[in-house]
């Protein structure tokens, strides 16, 4: 006959093999939920997307998700890019694929298509030292896209957008006075009301796997240095 100690014993036993189990079945599913996101991460920008880049889908995920469901058929993206449609008072993201540029907005069920062998006269503006828009022809139409912040992930579209479009002399862009350099290179938080949100939202990336320990470390520093 079982005594009352081994019985307790066999009960507490049981609820730690089920606590140990729903632990293990949390992580696991968390791991996959990261290495989904990571996959996402890498089709629309590299294999080694940066904490910016992060933030880009996270933002606008809805509209990545209306783009994968209508654009399929262009392959994988050169590159994206959030930014303001000036045309359609819209934000969304600019997509770079192999013959197209397109700009999406899940909101509006919006996409606008740019072939770049109709692109004209593009430029590259700079209305201020931090920011950086893009403009061109197309069809007769001037198109005017804002909002872009001047460092790496900028740097990477207009590098994309040149080697795609036929830059004929009169389609040359303007030189800028205050170009882009590895100096601009400044992770862009300044969503958040404070320091206590950043470093609140920074955890919550960290928690859901889209930060690794080092990267919340580095990102941490940045932020309180």
């Amino acid at each position: 006959m079982m005594t009352k100690s081994k019985a307790v014993f066999n009960k507490a036993k049981q609820r730690w093999k089920k606590a140990k189990e729903e632990t293990d079945y949390k992580e696991e599913q968390r791991r996959q939920s990261k290495k989904e996101k990571m996959k996402n991460y890498q089709f629309w920008f590299n294999d080694k997307p940066s904490f910016a880049e992060k933030m880009t889908y996270i933002n606008h995920q809805l509209t990545f998700v209306y783009a994968e469901d209508n654009l399929t058929e262009y392959g994988k993206p050169l590159y994206t890019i959030d930014c303001k449609y000036e045309n359609q008072k819209v934000k969304g993201i600019l997509i770079a694929f192999e013959n197209y540029l397109v700009f999406a907005c899940a909101t509006n069920n919006l996409i606008r298509y740019f072939e770049y062998t109709q692109i004209k006269h593009f430029d590259t503006l700079s209305p201020n030292k931090n920011r950086i828009e893009l403009s061109f022809k197309y069809k007769e139409t001037r198109h005017l896209f804002k909002g872009f912040i001047k460092g790496e992930q900028t740097d990477k579209m207009i590098s994309t957008l040149r080697g795609k479009i036929d830059l004929k002399p009169n389609n040359k862009p303007k030189e800028q006075n205050n170009t882009t350099t590895e100096s601009n290179l400044k992770i862009n938080i300044e969503n958040y009301d404070n320091k206590l949100d950043q470093l609140e939202k920074l955890g919550e990336l960290r928690d859901n796997g889209i930060l690794t320990d080092e990267e919340f470390q580095k990102e941490k520093q940045k932020l309180l240095n």
